[in-house]
């Protein structure tokens, strides 16, 4: 595994894995997929889109694709069916409007990406209930000049017909897909063996027609659809009508059913007390400078001359104004300043803590995300020696 230690399988009977970055202890999922598109994959890759797990690095090996991506906390739709029941058509609809909005962001690129494996396990409530689309192994670029799809590709209980070969698949696939996923959500059950009543029915309908253009045409209008249905647009007479509105309180209940969830996947891996309420990094690696994090004994040597090489650079470099070495007091403020710049370039491009994350662009792969590295960088250190500048300023 390299630079990652597996610590437990996260779905049972596939090559899905927890794994933890033995160079700063962060907590990723390592995929194996082999049927894939490696083209579509670097795409994925290169997004940075809010909902979408990060891929952070993709590798073949044997015949294989190996990933490795963003691990998100939460529980799928499908595990909190069964923990609790079916839901109630308000958590459906907000759930439902928020897995559009992820997939009118694949489905607008050019070409557009559609996910073709929509269901209750491939959709993620996070810790702070945001929802998360997962699962991009079925993911087609939609290519001109193709009538139909070559390959199955999906989960048959929720595939769309032209997954089977009748036609080619659009954005239309994931639509029917949505529709499918409505209804067990709302009922429990697939559309075949029973539905919802009130309105909400008729969108699941007209979601799951055969006929690719007799269902919605896009995520956007089936999205304005269900903004407008009314709070009782499940029908007050569904026998699941109790159970939904019971359903309300799991938002009260997600933490404890969260926490538990989490006790039983890392039980293995990792000590639990009352009050950890996911898998604990480890900090005393992630804590220690660049260079240390890896525990590799090159890498740490390299870092001790590295570092050995800006004390020795801070403390003897001379520095001149209009060709008058400066006084004892600018000489050890500029070494300090040289000192702290040089640290600083190091923690960024070495990702201290994962400090780039939260810039902007970072996260992406590629000459882009090269660039944004490079830039930031720059920036950031302009702006520390400007601040250097002003205090220097101020004090003399």
């Amino acid at each position: 595994m390299g630079d990652y230690e597996i610590l437990s399988g996260l779905k049972e009977g596939k090559d899905v894995w927890l794994v933890r970055d033995l160079r700063d202890g962060r907590f990723y999922v390592r995929k194996c997929a082999r049927n894939y598109d490696l083209y579509v994959y670097r795409r994925l890759m290169a997004l940075d889109l809010p909902g979408l797990p990060h891929i952070i690095s993709i590798s073949e090996e044997n015949d294989s694709l190996v990933i490795i991506e963003e691990y998100i906390h939460g529980m799928t739709v499908d595990e909190m069916l069964e923990r609790q029941g079916p839901f109630s058509f308000e958590d459906t609809r907000q759930i439902m409007l928020a897995v559009c909005t992820l997939l009118s962001e694949l489905h607008s690129l050019v070409p557009p990406l559609i996910h073709r494996d929509i269901k209750p396990s491939n959709i993620m409530i996070g810790q702070n209930k945001e929802v998360w689309l997962l699962d991009f192994n079925a993911v087609k670029e939609i290519r001109s000049g193709s009538s139909r799809d070559t390959r199955l590709m999906g989960t048959p209980e929720f595939a769309a017909p032209e997954q089977y070969g009748f036609g080619q698949s659009d954005v239309r696939t994931d639509i029917y897909g949505l529709g499918v996923t409505m209804n067990v959500m709302l009922t429990g059950e697939l559309p075949s063996v029973r539905k919802p009543h009130g309105t909400v029915r008729n969108v699941i309908e007209k979601c799951t027609r055969l006929d690719a253009a007799d269902r919605f045409q896009s995520v956007e209008e089936l999205g304005r659809i269900l903004e407008n249905i009314k709070e009782g647009g499940a029908g007050e007479n569904d026998p699941a009508a109790e159970r939904q509105r019971a359903f309300r309180q799991r938002f009260q209940n997600y933490e404890e059913a969260f926490h538990r969830r989490q006790k039983e996947e890392h039980s293995r891996t990792a000590a639990w007390d009352d009050d950890v309420q996911e898998p604990m990094p480890d900090v005393t690696a992630s804590f220690l400078p660049v260079g240390f994090r890896s525990g590799k004994i090159l890498h740490m040597i390299t870092a001790v001359l590295g570092y050995i090489l800006i004390i020795w650079m801070s403390i003897t470099i001379e520095w001149i104004d209009n060709g008058v070495p400066g006084d004892t007091f600018f000489q050890v403020f500029s070494g300090i300043m040289w000192f702290t710049t040089c640290v600083f370039l190091v923690f960024w491009f070495g990702n201290y803590r994962n400090i780039r994350a939260r810039f902007r662009g970072c996260r992406r792969r590629g000459i882009i995300g090269k660039l944004a590295v490079f830039v930031w960088g720059m920036v950031l250190a302009f702006l520390l020696i400007c601040l250097f500048a002003v205090v220097l300023a101020l004090i003399r």
